[in-house]
């Protein structure tokens, strides 16, 4: 069984950034920080999405549906915009929630 990273980079990077972010709530910095790591990490994680949606322009890459674990993962055309729809999602509510938590002095790693 062999495992595609390029087709898996985006979760991998998802989940780097929230351990970042739950690292960076446990250190005695600002809380503000915690928001700048998770607006890169969903701005990093885009850019796989870009280059296997482009992929027939790049050579690294085939344009074939990516299937893995016995097709238990499936990256395909669907996946990726559903992917790309819930991060720049995810990427405009934490955009929105900086300023709101700001003001009430809420701050929560869980939160990003």
């Amino acid at each position: 069984m062999t495992l595609d990273y390029h087709a898996l980079a985006p979760e991998i990077i998802l989940a780097i950034t929230v351990m970042a972010v739950l690292v960076i709530d446990l250190l005695p910095v600002e809380k503000y920080w915690a928001a700048v790591a998770g607006l890169f990490g969903l701005f990093l994680a885009v850019i796989p999405l870009l280059t296997l949606g482009f992929c027939e322009s790049l050579d690294f890459c085939t344009a074939d549906a990516r299937v893995m674990l016995d097709g238990g993962y499936v990256v395909d055309t669907y996946s990726l915009v559903l992917k790309g729809l819930f991060i720049v999602g995810a990427f405009v509510a934490l955009l929105l929630s900086v300023g709101y938590l700001e003001s009430d002095r809420f701050w929560e790693g869980e939160f990003y």
